[in-house]
């Protein structure tokens, strides 16, 4: 019997690392692990004040004091330029690659093509969204990477897993390199 892709359901050929149509890692029949965010970067901005009223506790809740509100960040909005001399305006969920129509369509987001004549970077490669007020991005399986760069530091992004980004972070999505801003 043969196999499915799980992103785009085109059959794959035995052995396949890659799916020909989507070009998404294949993951041997494994369901796709949602990993939880990592703990918020703490920010030498003032918390900006909070837009929405807190919601209503029910009347059965436990007796314990409620926590403290966290400072909910509004209309975050974070540029990614591109060394293509693409802009990309993040303020929610982006699907980037070559061709992300596809897997943007499929998890109802917006996608972004960013142009790789080298073809390093994947169709689907990456996905950008604001997350509690920070921008953060997740590697959708891509064949060449995601890597970003924090003050010398390289910060390998696994696949399936988000990492959270800075203003002036750098990131690399195969041979196309973007640098973060605050929008």
């Amino acid at each position: 019997m043969a196999s499915r892709c799980e992103y785009c359901g085109a059959e794959l050929r035995p052995n396949s690392m890659f799916c020909l149509s989507c070009g998404q890692l294949v993951t041997s029949g494994r369901a796709p692990v949602a990993a939880p965010l990592p703990a918020p970067v703490a920010s030498t901005r003032p918390p900006l004040e909070r837009t929405a009223p807190p919601v209503a506790r029910p009347a059965a809740a436990p007796a314990a004091a409620p926590a403290p509100p966290s400072p909910v960040v509004a209309n975050a909005t974070f540029v990614v330029t591109f060394s293509t001399g693409q802009r990309l305006v993040v303020d929610g969920p982006v699907v980037v690659g070559r061709r992300p129509e596809q897997a943007a369509a499929e998890v109802g987001s917006a996608a972004f093509a960013v142009t790789d004549p080298e073809r390093s970077t994947s169709r689907a490669h990456a996905v950008f969204d604001v997350v509690d007020g920070q921008l953060v991005v997740t590697d959708r399986g891509s064949g060449n990477g995601t890597v970003a760069h924090r003050a010398g530091v390289e910060i390998a992004c696994v696949e399936g897993q988000p990492v959270a980004l800075r203003p002036g972070d750098e990131l690399e999505l195969g041979s196309v390199a973007a640098t973060v801003a605050a929008g």
